[in-house]
């Protein structure tokens, strides 16, 4: 995998955007996603973002091509396209990502994502079939081989009071 160092913005800043591709709420990968744009936004000085594919379905699911979006749903794939390092975190289901989270990638424009910078996350599963799962990912949504290591989490990772996960 190609990483290179985010562009900075004009006021010394990156674009973070986080995106969730859980399809439950409350959400593990959610909570992962956060954490991981938030330990971010620590480091450097960051705008940040964050899109929950639950609450982006609606706009994204009106079309099946980009050109059947709505307003909302272009301003999603903008938010993707424009970001300089993207937080994308997926649950490992079948050893696999979400169809949701692949149907907002399948809408970007995937010259859009050349040489930005992606951490790739995945919850459930064993560590194993987190790196076999976001290998997988990587190759098929970014065209990329990424290293063997990434962020993981299972169910024993999370603190769960009254269903409010926290890392």
């Amino acid at each position: 995998m190609c990483i290179q160092e985010p562009r900075v913005g004009r006021r010394g800043t990156i674009s973070v955007l986080g995106i969730s591709g859980g399809v439950s709420t409350p959400s593990r990968t959610t909570a992962m996603v956060n954490a991981l744009v938030k330990a971010v936004a620590f480091r450097v000085p960051a705008d940040t973002g964050l899109i929950e594919i639950t609450e982006a379905a609606p706009s994204l699911f009106a079309g099946l091509s980009r050109g059947a979006l709505g307003g909302s749903g272009e301003a999603i794939i903008q938010r993707v396209e424009k970001a300089d390092l993207l937080v994308v975190g997926t649950p490992v289901y079948r050893a696999s990502y979400t169809g949701a989270l692949k149907h907002l990638f399948d809408l970007v424009d995937c010259r859009a994502l050349t040489g930005k910078t992606v951490l790739l996350a995945a919850t459930g599963g064993s560590p194993g079939i987190q790196i076999e799962a976001r290998s997988r990912w990587a190759g098929q949504v970014f065209g990329v081989q990424p290293k063997p290591w990434g962020i993981g989490a299972t169910s024993r990772s999370f603190f769960r009071p009254s269903q409010c996960y926290k890392l």
